[in-house]
């Protein structure tokens, strides 16, 4: 059967893996400037340069897309406006404006099939395939990056309603401390701590090695950084009660530093506190699962 195409499109690239229709990697992942600042027609054209390059003069079954939100996963149609990314493609159905721009040079794309999913949707749903939350019925998922993403998967699916789930399943604006838990368990809150705990405003990265060439201010950065972390997903642990807290995503990569009182908060729930070591390909998984509503 024909190979599919898996796009994780993020605001500054997009990671494009092709696939064989079980879902199993043809080659590396490529990676592209997305372009989301720019027109409509540039975004839409470089989409189609992207799928032309990974299709590689063959014809693809599917098209899968992990989009950040606000988004219309089920129509294809991006809400995303004010947020310095993909707002020129506000409204706009997105399968016929690619389909449309590609119709001359891959007519066989108007045959494909196309589906979209939250990108931490993905990471959810991937996670019931083959991630470290493989043999869990019922957990949570937390990416940290630019902020903090969420999923809640029971029975193995996918929940956006029920107790201790918020709308969506997406935690990130729960009212927590001065602000909403954005603020804090993300990249920009880590560069907050570390001013507050260094006297300098560092980066993930920078706070990362300093921590590891042994920096105690740097490792109480983390520390009081976990401690917020653990603050944040309390209630969500309390009342939706998961086997497993799920982390993924840049700042997780540090958990080594920052795991310790996030891992005692959640024992005391009886909750395991796991990390996602190959956090793209479970994301790809729970892209090409939604492509093939598998």
């Amino acid at each position: 059967m024909p190979d599919q195409l898996l796009l994780d499109v993020g605001g500054t690239e997009i990671k494009a893996t092709r696939v064989t229709a079980a879902g199993r990697p043809v080659g590396p992942a490529r990676h592209y400037p997305a372009k989301a600042t720019e027109s409509a027609a540039t975004i839409v054209a470089n989409f189609v340069s992207i799928i032309t390059a990974a299709a590689a003069g063959d014809a693809l079954a599917g098209v899968g897309l992990a989009f950040p939100g606000p988004f219309d996963y089920a129509g294809g149609v991006s809400l995303m406006r004010g947020l310095g990314k993909y707002d020129a493609l506000y409204g706009m159905p997105l399968t016929p404006a690619i389909q449309h721009a590609a119709a001359r040079t891959l007519p066989w794309l108007t045959h494909a099939r196309f589906a979209y999913i939250h990108d931490i949707a993905a990471f959810g749903l991937g996670e019931t395939r083959g991630g470290v939350a493989r043999d869990c019925e019922r957990f949570m998922c937390l990416a940290i990056g630019t902020g903090a993403g969420s999923a809640f998967v029971a029975n193995r699916r996918l929940v956006t309603t029920g107790a201790g789930v918020p709308p969506h399943g997406w935690l990130y604006d729960t009212p927590f401390r001065a602000g909403i838990v954005d603020d804090y368990v993300s990249a920009r809150g880590l560069t907050r701590l570390a001013k507050c705990h260094t006297g300098v405003a560092y980066s993930g990265a920078q706070l990362a090695a300093l921590a590891a060439a042994g920096d105690e201010a740097a490792r109480a950065t983390f520390t009081a950084f976990g401690q917020v972390v653990a603050q944040a997903v309390a209630p969500f642990v309390k009342d939706f009660a998961p086997q497993a807290l799920v982390l993924g995503g840049q700042i997780a990569k540090s958990f080594t530093y920052f795991g310790q009182p996030l891992t005692t908060a959640l024992a005391a729930h009886h909750v395991a506190c796991l990390v996602e070591p190959d956090f793209e390909a479970v994301v790809n998984a729970g892209i090409w699962a939604r492509l093939n509503q598998n």
